[in-house]
């Protein structure tokens, strides 16, 4: 029944008859005792914020000026928390929900089976017990057929949403459906390698003058959305939020570092 390794680590064995799982075995529950190894907890798991509402660029634009008014010296690390501590007050972390994919058919299927189940061990007459035990077959069955429509109908949907999402050029969304259907989805790159020998090298200005307000603002609009969040939870729909005050911040904290030479250790 358990290896001899754990034999000292069983403490108590209890049967549950009356869990409905769907099987003619008994439901078993064991109380074990074990020395867990001491692991290091990682850091908490960061999620991003939502910044859909208008109250939230109110919010950002009235720290803003109260940044731009401050003597103190700004830098790209209070920048940051300025928009992280928005973000939080006003909307919060995103709360993912899980969709349910198992029809209301099917969950008072599930409902009966569990009373045919109850009765069963009430019952105590042979011909009773019979007749419940082939009621109880037969919805397990039934169960179990609409549960498979169910899961078909689900990802058929999943598939009717993929190929919306194609039409309309819409990537992330055909990115996540994706991954939904496929369970070993990987993004891979292919590099192509060209037959030809003539190689062009186009050689690039790059202008090394301090950065202008108009050269931030282009390069934040520029910016694709739906994109993760690094290490600083900063993501474009944050920086796209407040179009007038937002360049003109980060253009004078650009400034600074410019006129420093010292990338911030932030």
């Amino acid at each position: 029944m358990i290896n001899k390794k754990w034999r000292t680590s069983l403490l108590d064995v209890k049967i549950k008859r009356g869990a409905d799982i769907a099987s003619d075995h008994e439901l078993l529950v064991a109380k074990i005792r074990l020395k867990l190894r001491n692991v290091k907890i990682g850091s908490e798991r960061k999620g991003k914020f939502d910044t859909g509402k208008l109250q939230l660029k109110l919010e950002l634009s009235n720290r803003y000026q109260v940044l731009q008014a401050d003597d103190q010296e700004l830098n790209i690390a209070k920048f940051n928390q300025e928009l992280l501590d928005v973000s939080h007050k006003v909307r919060g972390p995103v709360k993912r929900k899980k969709e349910q994919w198992i029809s209301e058919e099917s969950l008072k299927l599930i409902g009966e089976r569990k009373q045919t189940k109850e009765k069963l061990l009430e019952t105590k007459s042979q011909r009773i017990l019979g007749h419940l035990k082939e009621e109880y077959s037969t919805l397990d069955k039934n169960i179990k057929k609409s549960l498979r429509q169910d899961k078909k109908n689900y990802y058929d949907m999943i598939a009717d949403r993929a190929k919306k999402a194609n039409q309309r050029q819409d990537m992330r969304t055909l990115y996540q459906t994706s991954k939904m259907l496929l369970k070993d989805f990987q993004n891979c790159e292919t590099l192509i390698e060209s037959n030809s020998s003539n190689i062009q090298i186009q050689i690039l200005q790059i202008n090394t003058e301090q950065t202008t307000t108009e050269e931030i603002k282009s390069a934040i609009e520029s910016l694709n959305t739906g994109k993760a969040a690094g290490e600083d939870r900063v993501t474009a729909e944050m920086l796209k939020l407040e179009k007038e005050i937002t360049p003109q911040i980060l253009q004078k904290i650009f400034s600074d570092i410019w006129k420093s030479e010292e990338l911030p250790t932030e």
